[in-house]
């Protein structure tokens, strides 16, 4: 059984990372720290100790795992022949950890397996993670979802692109406040690109939707 879902876990997966301020504030406010394959290297680069390090290794080198190992961090190795992600994971295990907040790093970017990438985007929109507040979070972008009946405030995020992207055949009752673009009540189909693209106008905005499953993509260019 999984523990009271209270605390903020951060996922550290294997893609391209910006080690900058960032990084280091979201790490300072979590709870638990997980590291999938490489992303130990990023750890290590980091200088944090996860509380757990997860995959089948395949991705990351062997000084590093070596370096890792004699630290003592804990390390659970799997095998390479199985049916989900070292980052799906890798999150399951954050939540079996107690975690409710989940926020995925070095997910997005990266030079090679852009099957990852579109996986990891996906993986917002599982079954199990339905009633926990988890994010992409990279220097200049934020990826969530929100599911039916549910209200996503946006703070701070003035100047901001927002895209809004139907993961269900309809998203209804879509409403927002403080985009360039609102939207009062309306649908969007999947496969449409009319919620491409919006601008973000006030510091505390709102995206609700009544039925269907929304992903909600936040990219700051100033930061570029």
């Amino acid at each position: 059984m999984p523990r009271s879902s209270s605390k903020k876990a951060v996922v550290v997966l294997g893609g391209d990372l910006t080690i900058e301020s960032w990084v280091k504030d979201i790490l300072k406010s979590c709870d638990i720290i997980i590291a999938a394959d490489n992303g130990v290297s990023h750890c290590l680069k980091l200088d944090v100790e996860p509380d757990i390090c997860i995959g089948d290794f395949d991705s990351i080198s062997n000084k590093d795992l070596n370096t890792a190992k004699k630290l003592g961090w804990e390390i659970k190795r799997l095998p390479e022949d199985k049916d989900k992600t070292d980052g799906q994971l890798a999150v399951e295990e954050a939540i079996n950890l107690g975690a409710g907040t989940i926020n995925i790093i070095a997910g997005v970017y990266g030079s090679s397996r852009f099957d990852h990438h579109i996986g990891n985007i996906l993986l917002l929109a599982s079954g199990f993670l339905a009633s926990k507040d988890i994010r992409l979070v990279e220097k200049n972008i934020e990826i969530s979802l929100i599911n039916s009946n549910s209200t996503r405030i946006l703070e701070n995020h003035k100047d901001s692109i927002v895209s809004l992207i139907p993961l269900t055949n309809l998203v209804k009752g879509i409403r927002t406040k403080g985009l360039k673009y609102n939207l009062f009540a309306e649908t969007l189909n999947i496969g449409q690109t009319r919620g491409i693209s919006n601008i973000v106008l006030d510091d505390h905005s709102e995206i609700s939707v009544s039925d269907g499953m929304l992903l909600i993509i936040l990219e700051n260019t100033n930061l570029a």
